[in-house]
């Protein structure tokens, strides 16, 4: 037999099949799990994936969601897009990985870098969330690095607030360039989820071109595509892309916050 020689993919075969109780297996997760696991140690990166699954929902195994990141990550490292999905849902949620700000925009980094290469071309309104959670994301981010700076004006607390906020970015300078690129890729999402047909993408882009946000205030683009949303029977606006909302409010919450004490102990949370 195969399976029991070691081939991994004959060991895979057989715990797809204990799992789904095809091929004349009755359905037994535990087996499954065992038999996925045996291919997964030989590299089967589909192995590692399911395997990953069934650690995340105790599904034959214990539930254990730092063993289901770590097969995430290795399946997504051997370039399976499923995966990597996955992954980023992980670090967004805190699965498995320390649940912190710094998890949460890896997560939204992954995510955006999976739209952007077309992984959710059959989904628009994915990629219309997903838009969103890039633009909210540096959002939050500007906000706080303008907070940050008025309070490290007035405390050493806030300058260590601020220092230590963009270090990743070498200085406040990366720091602002890097929120002006994801706000072009959220952007750039927004314009792929309208062009496969989402009305409220191009709701969005009408919002854009009407409020001056991202792109420079254009009212004949913002009337172009207000027409074609509601052309697609979209007659409502998109709030999300009209105002500076978010970064007024963590730019208050970042200065109350490094005003009133900080540490590299006890970062911020969004």
């Amino acid at each position: 037999m195969a399976a029991a020689q070691g081939h991994a993919r004959a060991q895979f075969n057989i715990g797809w099949y204990y799992l789904f109780g095809e091929g004349g297996f009755s359905c037994d997760q535990t087996k499954a799990s065992e038999w996925l696991a045996k291919a997964a140690e030989q590299g089967h990166v589909s192995a590692k994936y399911i395997l990953a699954h069934n650690y995340l929902r105790g599904r034959g195994v214990g539930q254990d969601h730092v063993r289901a990141f770590e097969l995430f990550k290795e399946a997504s490292d051997q370039g399976l897009e499923h995966a990597k999905y996955d992954l980023s849902l992980s670090y967004v949620f805190g699965r498995g990985v320390e649940k912190s700000v710094g998890s949460f925009f890896r997560g939204v980094e992954l995510l955006q870098e999976l739209v952007l290469a077309g992984y959710s071309d059959e989904f628009p309104q994915d990629m219309y969330n997903f838009a969103v959670a890039v633009k909210n994301t540096a959002d939050m981010k500007f906000g706080m690095l303008m907070g940050a700076e008025v309070a490290a004006k007035e405390t050493p607390k806030g300058a260590a607030f601020l220092e230590e906020m963009t270090r990743p970015y070498i200085d406040r300078g990366g720091l602002t360039r890097w929120c002006e690129q994801q706000w072009n890729n959220a952007f750039r999402i927004l314009q792929l989820a309208a062009k496969h047909g989402l009305p409220e993408a191009m709701a969005g882009l009408a919002s854009c071109f009407a409020h001056g946000v991202i792109v420079e205030r254009d009212d004949r683009k913002a009337m172009e595509w207000a027409s074609k949303a509601k052309a697609h029977g979209c007659t409502r606006t998109s709030p999300e892309w009209q105002t500076t909302t978010d970064i007024l409010k963590t730019t208050r919450f970042a200065y109350s916050f490094a005003y009133n004490g900080w540490s590299p102990a006890n970062p911020p949370s969004p």
